[in-house]
């Protein structure tokens, strides 16, 4: 990804820094292309639609293990860190909010297709019929 591309080539890594950058540039890429493969499969319609269980196993399963890969992340994060010179961790701090989207930045994407988000039908602003017609909610 262009992102870690720049922000390798900007830190001026020595060879010995190197290795901890492949490391956590690795372990990023790996996550960012978990994230593709989910997303494509939320969008390739299966033959049936899963149960409300099934798809909310599989939101548990799809966070836990996006948890782990940014806990692996973190921790090659830290270790490249603690092996930067002074100058180079002022650009890795100032650097590191344009790797959000690498790392999870739309986490509100679950993998699963959420309905909820969805646009509702115009004219309803989001409300059941009844409660559009200014009866009680059912």
């Amino acid at each position: 990804d262009y992102r870690l591309e720049t922000l390798q080539e900007d830190l001026k890594l020595s060879p010995a820094q190197q290795r901890y950058f492949d490391i956590f540039a690795d372990r990023v890429r790996a996550l960012g292309d978990d994230m593709m493969r989910e997303r494509e499969r939320a969008r390739t319609p299966g033959l049936t639609q899963p149960t409300t269980p099934q798809q909310l196993d599989h939101l548990i399963d799809v966070t836990r293990n996006r948890m782990t890969a940014l806990e692996d992340i973190a921790a090659s994060a830290k270790t490249l860190y603690e092996n930067l010179n002074a100058e180079q961790k002022l650009l890795a701090d100032s650097r590191v909010s344009t790797l959000a989207p690498l790392l999870g930045g739309t986490a509100g994407n679950s993998g699963v297709p959420d309905p909820m988000r969805q646009k509702p039908p115009a004219g309803s602003l989001g409300r059941g019929p009844r409660e559009r017609d200014g009866g009680p909610p059912q």
